[in-house]
C-alpha cells in the first residue's frame, strides 16, 4: 500500500510539473439513500460519504452542501451539514407543493466548486403524486421538463450566463486528448483504487418469508470490525426500480476520473492565485468590497477596506471587524450553530472621489442546473398507464421514457384534502439578500421579489397575482380586500413570501379555469366546478401562482433579529447567514404495548439508521416493527469498514 501511494505521489508531481502548476487536493462525495424513488409527502433519507483523492475521509472541507432540484432546475431546498470524519447525514421532506416529477439531488463541498461541476455527486429520482391508504401501485407523474437554459437567457442572471459560457468553453477543452503524463497518473490512481476492494455486509438472522402486521423484527449483521454503514430496510412490494446502478464502491472508491477533471479545470488558471472559493473549515461569511467607476460596468476591487459584522440575537449581539485583502476579499468565521441568522454588514470606506463602496457576498455559488440524460428519466417497469377504456394496463417494455408514458388512474373519489396543495415559505431576508447582490443600488419592489422567486427556482410558466397578508391562513384560502399587480416598494414589515398553487386560491383571485388547471388532476372535484377538466386542451393548461407577502406579527416586530429591509445602502446591508441543518430523527413506532395507529401505518421505509456501528467482532444488531401491509423486506446497506475499505450488503450468506 505504501509503495503504491509513493508511486502515485511521484507521478502526480511529475504530471504537475508538465503543465507548470501543483495539482490541488480533490474531494469526492457519494450519497446512500433509503429508496430509489419517492412519493410526495414522504421523506428522503440519506447518508453522505466524503473522501479525498486517496480514498481517505476528507480533512479539506468541513461543510457539505446538499441540494434538492426541481424538474425545471430550481434549488427548492439547500442544506448544509457538518462533515465529521468524512460522514454526515440528513433528509429532504418532499412537500406536496413541489408537485411530482423527476427531481435531482446533488452534493458538493465549496472546494469542489473550483474544479468543475463534473466532480459533484448527482442523482435523479422519480417523485410520484400523493397516494392514500398505501396504494403505491398508483404512480403518476406531472409532466415537467428541464428547459435548455442556454437558449433561455431571460431565465438566467448575469453570473449564471457567465457560468454557462465557462461550461461551454470547458466542454470544448475536454474534447482535446489528455497528455501522456495525465494518462499515466490516471492509471496510477486506478491501480491505487484496486486496494479498496469491497467487503460484504451479511445478515445473519434473515427475517421470515412472510411478516405479520406490527411484528417485531430483529436483524443481526456481520461485516468488518469497526465498520460504519447506513442501513435502510424497506417494504419490497413498494420498491421503485430505476436505471441507477451506482454504489459506494463503484461511484466513490473506484473513481479515478478526478485526475482528468482537475487537469481540465486547472489548465486555464493558477490554483495558487485564482481559486475563487476557499475550502471551508467551518461556518463563514465572506465576500468582496468593490466600487463602480463612472462607467458602471467597470468593477474595481478595493483592498484594505474595513468591514464590520453584527449578528444580533434575542439575548445578545455578536460583532467583529476585519480588513479586505489585496484583492478586496473579506471573511468572518463563526462558531457552529443551526438554522438561519440575519447579519448586518457595513463599511465606512469612501473612495476619495466620493463613490460609495459596495459589499458583495460569496453565498450564491450554487451551480447552474445541468440537462438530464435520457437514461435518468426512464419510468420503472411496474408503472401503469391508462387505456382508452379507463382501465389500468401494465407497460410491456422494461422501461418507458416520460414523454412516452403518462401515468394516470381510473377515476377516483378523493376527499377535498387531496386537492389542497401545501405551500413553500421563502424568508424575505433571503430574497432581498439575493436581489441586493444582483443590483446593489436598486429599490426592491413587491413584484420584483415575487418574479425573482419564480425565476430563481425555475417555476413552470404561468400567470401570477400578488397580495399582502397580515397573517398567513395556512391551508385555507387567503382573504384580501383587493388583488392587483403590485409595483410599489415592499412594506418594511414583511417576514416571508409564500407561493400558493392550489386551484381554489387561483380560482378565487381571477384566474380562468383553463389557465390554472394542471394535467394530473383526475379525481372527483364536484362541488366547486361544473365541468370536468379532462376535456381542456393541453395547450390551454397553465400553472398559476398567487404570491402572498406575509407581515411580521406585533410580537415578532420587537425581536432585534428580525429583518430591517429599509434604510440600508450598498455599504450597509443585511445578509442571511445559514448555519448547519439539524438532521431529523427517523420515527420508530413501537407496537410492543399497543397497536394504536397500526391500521394506518403504510410506511415504505420501515427502518433507517444513518450510521450503524459494528463492534469489535464485526456485528451489529437492529430492531424495529413492521407496518400494516409489508410481507417481504428489502435491505440496503453501504458504508466504510474499519480498515478504510467500502462495505456493501449482500443478500446471500456464506
Amino acid at each position: 500500500m505504501k509503495q503504491a501511494l509513493l508511486y502515485l505521489f511521484f507521478l502526480l508531481a511529475g504530471m504537475a510539473r508538465s503543465f507548470g502548476m501543483s495539482l490541488p487536493a480533490q474531494e469526492k462525495v457519494y450519497l446512500h439513500f433509503d429508496q430509489a424513488g419517492y412519493f410526495l409527502k414522504e421523506t428522503m433519507w440519506f447518508t453522505a460519504y466524503v473522501l479525498n483523492e486517496s480514498n481517505r475521509p476528507t480533512d479539506i472541507s468541513k461543510v457539505l452542501y446538499v441540494e434538492l432540484l426541481s424538474p425545471e432546475g430550481g434549488a427548492v431546498a439547500t442544506h448544509k451539514y457538518k462533515i465529521e470524519d468524512g460522514i454526515c447525514h440528513g433528509e429532504f421532506y418532499l412537500d406536496s407543493a413541489y408537485l411530482s416529477g423527476f427531481f435531482e439531488v446533488r452534493a458538493y463541498t465549496r472546494h469542489m466548486r473550483n474544479y468543475g461541476e463534473e466532480n459533484y455527486f448527482t442523482r435523479v429520482f422519480p417523485v410520484f403524486d400523493i397516494v392514500f391508504q398505501g396504494d403505491y401501485g398508483f404512480r403518476r407523474l406531472y409532466d415537467r421538463t428541464r428547459p435548455n437554459l442556454l437558449h433561455e437567457h431571460k431565465r438566467l442572471w448575469i453570473d449564471e450566463l457567465e457560468d454557462w459560457k465557462r461550461l461551454k468553453e470547458k466542454a470544448a477543452v475536454q474534447k482535446e486528448p489528455l497528455p501522456d503524463s495525465i494518462s499515466q497518473a490516471m492509471q496510477a490512481v486506478a491501480l491505487h483504487n484496486r486496494n479498496f476492494t469491497a467487503s460484504a455486509i451479511r445478515c445473519l438472522t434473515p427475517p421470515p418469508d412472510s411478516l405479520k402486521p406490527g411484528e417485531r423484527v430483529e436483524l443481526t449483521f456481520r461485516t468488518t470490525p469497526g465498520s460504519r454503514f447506513s442501513l435502510a430496510v424497506t417494504d419490497a412490494s413498494s420498491d421503485i426500480y430505476t436505471n441507477y446502478r451506482g454504489d459506494i464502491h463503484r461511484s466513490l472508491f473506484l473513481d479515478s476520473g478526478w485526475v482528468a477533471r482537475s487537469y481540465y479545470a486547472t489548465r486555464s488558471f493558477d490554483p495558487k492565485q485564482d481559486i475563487f472559493l476557499s475550502p471551508e473549515k467551518g461556518l463563514a461569511v465572506d465576500g468582496e468590497i468593490y466600487t463602480r467607476s463612472s462607467r458602471r460596468w467597470i468593477k474595481r476591487l478595493e483592498p484594505g477596506c474595513p468591514i464590520r459584522l453584527s449578528l444580533p440575537e434575542d439575548t445578545l449581539r455578536m460583532t467583529g471587524e476585519t480588513m479586505t485583502s489585496e484583492k478586496g476579499y473579506w471573511a468572518f468565521y463563526l462558531k457552529d450553530f443551526h438554522g438561519d441568522r440575519i447579519a448586518y454588514l457595513s463599511t465606512p470606506y469612501v473612495v476619495p472621489d466620493g463613490r460609495e463602496a459596495i459589499i458583495q457576498t460569496y453565498k450564491w455559488f450554487s451551480p447552474v442546473p445541468r440537462p438530464y440524460r435520457d437514461e435518468e428519466t426512464l419510468l420503472p417497469e411496474n408503472t401503469y398507464k391508462a387505456t382508452d377504456e379507463g382501465t389500468l394496463q401494465e407497460t410491456s417494455d422494461d422501461m418507458k421514457s416520460l414523454d412516452e408514458v403518462e401515468v394516470k388512474a381510473r377515476r377516483r373519489r378523493y376527499t377535498r384534502e387531496y386537492l389542497k396543495v401545501s405551500t413553500v415559505h421563502f424568508p424575505l431576508a433571503e430574497e432581498i439578500d439575493y436581489l441586493t447582490d444582483l443590483c446593489p443600488n436598486c429599490n426592491v419592489s413587491t413584484q420584483e421579489v415575487g418574479s425573482s422567486i419564480l425565476t430563481r427556482y425555475y417555476y413552470p410558466d404561468g400567470g401570477a397575482r400578488w397580495m399582502v397578508l397580515d397573517k398567513y391562513p395556512g391551508d385555507h384560502v387567503p382573504i384580501v380586500g383587493e388583488i392587483r399587480e403590485m409595483s410599489e416598494l415592499l412594506p418594511p414589515d414583511i417576514k416571508e413570501v409564500v407561493i400558493r398553487t392550489d386551484p381554489e386560491t387561483c380560482r378565487r383571485y381571477g384566474f380562468d379555469k383553463k389557465e390554472f388547471v394542471r394535467k394530473y388532476w383526475n379525481g372527483d372535484m364536484r362541488g366547486w366546478q361544473k365541468q370536468p377538466w379532462g376535456d381542456v386542451e393541453s395547450s390551454d393548461r397553465k400553472l398559476c401562482y398567487v404570491v402572498c407577502y406575509v407581515k411580521y406579527s406585533p410580537e415578532e416586530l420587537k425581536s432585534p433579529a428580525r429583518l430591517r429591509s429599509y434604510g440600508l445602502s450598498p455599504s450597509n446591508r443585511i445578509t442571511v447567514v445559514k448555519g448547519y441543518t439539524r438532521p431529523a430523527v427517523f420515527p420508530f413506532p413501537d407496537y410492543a404495548q399497543s397497536r394504536d395507529g397500526l391500521q394506518e401505518d403504510f410506511r415504505r421505509t420501515l427502518y433507517w439508521n444513518p450510521e450503524v456501528r459494528a463492534d469489535e467482532n464485526g456485528r451489529a444488531r437492529v430492531t424495529f416493527y413492521n407496518n400494516s401491509t409489508c410481507h417481504t423486506l428489502h435491505i440496503s446497506a453501504e458504508g466504510i469498514g474499519g480498515d478504510g475499505k467500502p462495505v456493501i450488503y449482500k443478500q446471500k450468506i456464506d
